[in-house]
Parts: C-alpha cells; sequence; structure tokens
C-alpha cells in the first residue's frame, strides 16, 4: 500500500517547494480548464482521493486515480507533475474528466462537494487557500452542468475538445 502525504503537515513538502509556473490541468465535461499550481492540485487530489476511498462502490477509481498522489520518493518535475527519484516514472497533474465513466465522474464530483463539507467543518485556518480552489472547482462544474459558455469561468485561454479517450475503470471493452 502506498503511504501517502494525506494527513501529513507539509513540511518540506510538494505545498512548499518553489514552482515557477508549473501548474495541473483538469479538464470538465465542456472543455473548460480548471488550472493552479501542481502543489495544489496534488493537495486537492489528495483530498478528494481520502473521501473516495470511503465509498466502496468508488474504490476501483480511487485506486486509479492514486497514480496522481505522489509519495515521498517523487519529486516535482517542474513542469507541471512529479517524477519518481527511483524510477524516473513522469506522471503528470493533466486529467480530463470526459475521459472517465459517467458513474466515475460522479463518484469524483460528489466526493469533491463532501470532502469540502468536511473541511470547511473543521474549521482550521491552514485549509483556506484549499476551500477556495475546491469551491471554484465545483462552481466550474455546476457552470458546466448547467451549459454556461464555457469561457465563461475557465483558467485556460480555449475550450479543450474532447478527444474520446477512455481512461479509468469501469468501461465496457467489446
Amino acid at each position: 500500500m502506498k503511504e501517502y502525504l494525506i494527513g501529513k503537515k507539509y513540511t518540506g513538502t510538494f505545498l512548499e517547494r518553489e514552482s515557477k509556473m508549473a501548474s495541473g490541468f483538469w479538464y470538465l465535461k465542456d472543455g473548460r480548464g480548471f488550472s493552479v499550481k501542481v502543489q495544489w492540485m496534488i493537495k486537492m487530489m489528495e483530498e478528494i482521493y481520502s473521501e473516495l476511498v470511503l465509498n466502496p462502490e468508488a474504490q476501483e477509481f480511487a485506486n486509479y486515480l492514486s497514480q496522481y498522489i505522489p509519495t515521498e520518493k517523487y519529486n516535482l518535475n517542474g513542469y507541471g507533475g512529479f517524477y519518481n527519484q527511483e524510477t524516473g516514472e513522469n506522471t503528470m497533474m493533466e486529467i480530463d474528466f470526459r475521459e472517465f465513466t459517467k458513474e466515475n465522474q460522479e463518484h469524483f464530483w460528489k466526493a469533491t462537494q463532501k470532502r469540502l463539507n468536511t473541511i470547511i467543518q473543521r474549521s482550521d485556518s491552514d485549509d483556506e487557500m484549499i476551500i477556495q480552489l475546491l469551491k471554484e472547482l465545483l462552481d466550474m462544474n455546476k457552470r458546466a452542468n448547467k451549459g454556461e459558455n464555457p469561457t465563461e469561468l475557465n483558467h485556460m485561454r480555449d475550450v479543450l475538445p474532447s478527444t474520446g479517450k477512455k481512461s479509468g475503470p469501469g468501461w465496457k471493452t467489446g
């Protein structure tokens, strides 16, 4: 089992390492993009993952997303991801939610909302930024679901067209 940084203080880890303009990218159902420094993307994924693993129906999906959570043997690569110091394996923090099954997308958004509520309830002043980021991500998803123009709230200059690629568990083969 991987040892994640969840629940640990971030002294000397990803959130406190300097990274100039290295961002991760998450693409929503309408092609709008959410992008912040990769350290914050990792922290967001850790928080959402910690909620997903509590859902017995989302275990396979949570396991798939664990690849986007570095362990302590990883370092930032300086251009939107991280690499394994031992193997050199590189992971980019770029996720297109349209590539997931509808069921996995639902698991992700429910876990995100539930985790946000949990973080707000714990009332820790260190959580202000993660609360802001999760709220903005959920707002983007709400706007995408309503069919709002994706350029209205978009961290990218353009709207990314879907590739039709299928990622993660749950896709029927054959």
